[in-house]
C-alpha cells in the first residue's frame, strides 16, 4: 500500500502482504511493480495497531484487485503475526469469487519449499511464483500487469495464470503423498554434455543476445532436451547429465520464472531422474509434481505441460500399481503427435503397470525401445513376439545387456510357451 494512502480505492491495486522481517524484500518487489506502473498498498509503518489502521487495512484486502502474500522462511518461524491476519482476510475475500478469479498470487523469496510452507490451504490452489528478490526480473511487473488486465476477463477464456484454481483431472497437489517407486525403469536418455558441443556431431551453439530473453530460454530448453531424450541403447546415460540439464533449465527459469514450458521442462526433468536413478530424493519427486501442476496451471493447452502432467502421474504418483489417467492423458497426447517418443514410452508404461504388458509391448516398439518390449512380451507369454525384439536390441547395440536379455527370453521360455501366466 502507499506510504499515506488515499481514501479511494485504486483501480487495479495490488496489496503487498509481508513478515516485519522482509520488509526490505517487499520493499524490492514494491518497486518493481510501481516502475511498471502498477498501484501498489505496501505499508512501511513501524508502529501497526488501531482501530483506525485496522479498518484501513480491512478496506484495502476487501478491494484491491490483487492480493500478494510474501512468503518466506520468516513467515514460517512465526506463529503469530498480522501478515496472518491479512492473509485470513483475503481467503475469506476469495470465497466470495469465482474459481477462476484471479486474485492471490503468491510469492516465495527464499528456497522455502511450497510442502512445507505454512501458508492457508487456499494458497496451495493457485499458482505460486519464486523469486530472487536481490534480482527482480522485470517480467514480473509484466506477468502482473497481465492478471490485472484479466480481471475482467470472461472466466472461459481467461488463462490459470491469473491466480485462479482452473480444474484439471486429477491435478497433483502440493500436499500430495508421494509413493516410492516399486521397479526402477531401464529407459535411459541420450547424453548431450554442454561442455562438448562436437558430442555426436553437434555444433556449437550462437550465442543469443540478452535482450531477446525469449530466444535465449527457447535456446536453453532445446539444449536441455537435448540431454534427456530417449536412447535406445540405453547405456549412454550418467546423473551428471540429468543435473547438467537441470542447471540448463535453471537459467531459463531465472530468465522467466512464469513461463509454462520452463516449468513443464523441469518437470520432465525430474522425471527422468526418478525413472533412471536409484535412490531419488523426495524433494526431486515433490518438485516434479509443483513443476508439472504449475505448468498446466500456467499454459493449460500446452503439450509440453501435459505430457509432463501425465508422467508425473505415472512414475511418481503411482509407479507400481500404474494410473489409468496417465494412460488417458498419453492416449490424448498421441492423437496430436502420433510419433512422439516420451508419449509413447509413458502409455506403455501405464499399460505395463496395469498388467497389460502385451499392449505395452507394442508401444515401447513405437518408441524404438525393443529392450523394453521384450521384457513386455515375455511377461505376456508372447515368446515368439520377445526374441524378435531381443533380436532388434542386439542389432542395435551388441552389448552384454541386450545379449543376457536374447539368452533369457530363449532359455527360459519352456520349449517356446512363455512364462506360466
Amino acid at each position: 500500500m502507499p506510504d499515506s494512502p488515499s481514501p479511494g480505492t485504486p483501480q487495479g491495486a495490488v496489496f503487498l502482504s509481508y513478515a516485519s522481517q522482509d520488509a526490505e524484500a517487499a520493499r524490492r518487489i514494491c518497486e518493481a511493480l510501481r516502475s511498471a506502473g502498477i498501484e501498489v498498498w505496501f505499508d512501511q509503518s513501524e508502529l501497526r495497531g488501531g482501530d483506525s489502521w485496522d479498518r484501513k487495512i480491512r478496506r484495502q484486502i476487501k478491494e484491491c484487485a490483487l492480493f500478494v502474500p510474501v512468503i518466506s522462511a520468516n513467515t514460517n518461524s512465526r506463529q503469530e503475526g498480522y501478515f496472518r491476519l491479512e492473509w485470513k482476510l483475503a481467503v475469506d475475500r476469495s470465497h466470495l469469487m469465482a474459481e477462476d478469479a484471479p486474485y492471490l498470487f503468491p510469492v516465495v523469496i527464499d528456497d522455502t519449499s511450497d510442502a512445507k510452507a505454512r501458508v492457508p490451504d487456499k494458497f496451495r490452489d493457485v499458482q505460486w511464483t519464486r523469486l530472487n528478490v536481490k534480482d527482480t526480473p522485470p517480467m514480473l511487473a509484466e506477468r502482473v500487469k497481465k492478471l490485472l488486465s484479466r480481471s475482467d476477463a470472461e472466466p472461459a477464456k481467461q488463462s490459470p495464470t491469473t491466480g485462479g484454481s482452473r480444474p484439471v483431472s486429477n491435478p497433483v497437489r502440493h500436499s500430495r503423498p508421494w509413493l516410492i517407486p516399486a521397479i526402477a525403469g531401464v529407459i535411459a536418455c541420450a547424453a548431450l554434455a554442454i561442455w562438448q558441443p562436437w558430442h555426436k556431431g553437434e555444433k556449437p551453439s550462437a550465442p543469443v543476445s540478452a535482450s531477446e530473453p525469449r530466444a535465449e530460454i527457447k535456446q536453453l530448453l532445446e539444449r536441455a532436451t537435448a540431454m534427456t531424450t530417449i536412447n535406445a541403447t540405453l547405456d549412454d546415460l550418467s546423473t551428471e547429465d540429468y543435473e547438467a540439464a537441470a542447471k540448463l533449465i535453471e537459467q531459463a527459469k531465472a530468465l522467466d520464472p512464469l513461463d509454462g514450458e520452463v516449468c513443464a521442462k523441469e518437470a520432465l526433468n525430474d522425471v527422468n531422474f526418478v525413472r533412471h536413478v536409484i535412490g531419488t530424493p523426495q524433494t526431486r519427486k515433490e518438485r516434479a509434481a509443483t513443476e508439472a501442476a504449475r505448468a498446466v496451471q500456467l499454459s493449460p493447452n500446452s503439450y509440453s505441460a501435459r505430457l509432463a502432467h501425465a508422467q508425473v502421474l505415472q512414475w511418481v504418483v503411482a509407479p507400481s500399481g500404474g494410473s489409468p489417467e496417465a494412460e488417458h492423458l498419453a492416449r490424448e497426447l498421441l492423437l496430436e503427435k502420433p510419433d512422439d517418443q516420451e508419449a509413447q514410452v509413458t502409455l506403455g508404461e501405464a499399460l505395463n503397470s496395469e498388467g497389460r504388458h502385451g499392449e505395452a509391448g507394442d508401444f515401447y516398439l513405437k518408441a524404438k525401445l525393443p529392450f523394453m518390449a521384450a521384457l513386455a512380451y515375455y511377461s505376456n507369454g508372447q515368446v515368439a513376439d520377445a526374441i524378435s525384439a531381443a533380436d532388434q536390441a542386439l542389432a542395435l547395440k551388441r552389448s552384454v545387456k541386450n545379449l543376457m536379455l536374447k539368452i533369457s527370453v530363449t532359455m527360459f521360455s519352456e520349449g517356446g510357451r512363455g512364462p506360466h501366466r
